[in-house]
């Protein structure tokens, strides 16, 4: 006797299971190339925007720097400024020395240590 294999019936049914099965696969496969070029994008896009990020961040640094740049010599100035005008000179008191031998007026005035008032 003929040994007898499988049935039209089971191969069929195989047949369909693994046509289902390579249909799965190939919208599975779809799906994620989908997914890939999503994310392609997205990493674009942010690459794009850190580049832009990192731009405008060197422009706030130079303009922090020239900022600095302009105070530290602004202070420089205000303190040469400073130094130029508040330039204090000790004036020794000259009275006592008008009193000896010459009298000015008339007024008894007090010339040991003048403040203006006596």
């Amino acid at each position: 006797m003929a040994e007898e294999g499988p049935s039209n019936f089971d191969l069929e049914s195989k047949l369909n299971k693994q046509i289902n099965g390579l249909i799965k696969l190939s919208n599975d496969f779809n799906n994620l190339q989908i997914k890939l070029n999503e994310e392609k994008e997205k990493s674009v896009n942010l690459e794009k925007k850190n580049q832009s990020l990192e731009i405008e961040l060197k422009e706030i640094k130079k303009t922090d720097d020239l900022y600095n740049k302009r105070l530290s010599n602004l202070s420089v100035k205000l303190d040469n400024l400073i130094f130029e005008y508040v330039n204090f000179v000790k004036i020794e008191n000259k009275w006592n020395e008008i009193n000896s031998g010459y009298k000015c007026c008339d007024n008894n005035l007090y010339t040991n240590k003048p403040t203006g008032n006596y």
